[in-house]
C-alpha cells in the first residue's frame, strides 16, 4: 500500500502547479507517482472534500464514558490502554484500541507540559548566592 500524501505535500502540488510545472516534474520533485499528482489536482478542481473528515469516529458512541474517564484520571495522567480495557469491560466496547486512541487525540487536548529547570553548582561549600535552585514554570 502506498503512503498517503501529507498536507504539506498536497499544498506543494497546488503551488507548483500554479507556477506552471508539469505533473511529471512535480511528481519527480516530491518523489511520488504522477497519478497521485493528477488525482490531487483533479480533486482540487472539482472541489471534492475528503469523505473521511465527515465520518464519525468509531468510538464516538462511547464519548461520554471516555470524557468521564478523562475527568476522573486527570490528576495522574491518562493511560489509554487502561481506558480501552475499562471500555471493553464496563461498556461492552467492541472497537479497536487504535480507534479509542484516535478519538481521544482528536477530542481531548494534551495536558500542558510543566517545564522544570534545575541549576546545579560544583560540589563544595556553597555560599548563599550559589545554592541549588529549581524553577517550575506553569
Amino acid at each position: 500500500m502506498e503512503r498517503r500524501l501529507r498536507r504539506e505535500e498536497v499544498m506543494t502540488i497546488e503551488v507548483l502547479h500554479e507556477r506552471g510545472l508539469s505533473n511529471r516534474a512535480i511528481a519527480r520533485q516530491l518523489g511520488v507517482h504522477e497519478h497521485a499528482v493528477r488525482y490531487r489536482l483533479r480533486r482540487q478542481v472539482s472541489g471534492a472534500l475528503d469523505g473521511r473528515r465527515e465520518k464519525p469516529f468509531a468510538a464516538q458512541p462511547w464519548g461520554e464514558a471516555i470524557a468521564h474517564w478523562m475527568q476522573t484520571q486527570s490528576d495522574r495522567g491518562v493511560n489509554l490502554q487502561a481506558l480501552y480495557e475499562w471500555l471493553v469491560a464496563e461498556h461492552a466496547y467492541s472497537g479497536s484500541y487504535k480507534a479509542v486512541q484516535r478519538f481521544v487525540r482528536a477530542k481531548h487536548p494534551k495536558p500542558r507540559l510543566r517545564v522544570r529547570r534545575r541549576v546545579e553548582t560544583p560540589p563544595g561549600p556553597l555560599p548563599e548566592s550559589r545554592s541549588v535552585v529549581t524553577c517550575v514554570f506553569a
